[in-house]
């Protein structure tokens, strides 16, 4: 399949989608981090990315782009109104639960995001242990929202 001939590529070649592609992908990136340090204080905001060891850049750069590109189509079928109720709950229930299960966890382990005024600190401690696994998971779960909008189709009104 040529990447030319997919859904997204196509909504991307717009200018009003591209631009909201762009706008969300840094609104994530600037947002992510300020929830990240919000308990040590948003002056620690660059400190921040100093701490990010490679596999958490990834997960971070992953996050931001999926999510700025599944606003991006979702706004573009809302649109067009070519998205039924059904399939626009699934991508908001799939692309909410994994931007909210990413932005709540610690990418690094020395943080701890506002989640820790909420659970205990021993259910803290298990999040951090594993949270490549529950990031991996957030990423997935919003890639998966790009394929049920039909994000890699080449026909415009999968539904």
């Amino acid at each position: 399949m040529k990447i030319k001939e997919t859904l997204i590529y196509r909504v991307l070649a717009q200018k009003k989608y591209f631009f909201l592609f762009l706008v969300f992908t840094l609104a994530m990136a600037v947002f992510y981090p300020v929830v990240q340090v919000s308990q040590q204080g948003v002056n620690n905001f660059f400190f921040w990315f100093s701490l990010l060891k490679t596999a958490d850049w990834i997960f971070f750069i992953a996050l931001c782009v999926i999510f700025g590109l599944n606003f991006s189509l979702f706004s573009w079928r809302n649109d067009r109104k070519i998205c039924s109720s059904r399939q626009k709950i699934k991508t908001g229930f799939f692309g909410g639960l994994g931007a909210f299960l990413a932005t709540v966890l610690p990418l690094c382990p020395q943080c701890l995001s506002f989640l820790a005024l909420l659970l205990p600190v021993g259910f803290l401690g298990v999040l951090v242990q594993y949270r490549f696994w529950v990031m991996a998971a957030s990423v997935s779960l919003m890639v998966w929202s790009l394929f049920i909008l039909g994000a890699f189709d080449r026909t415009e009104n999968r539904i």
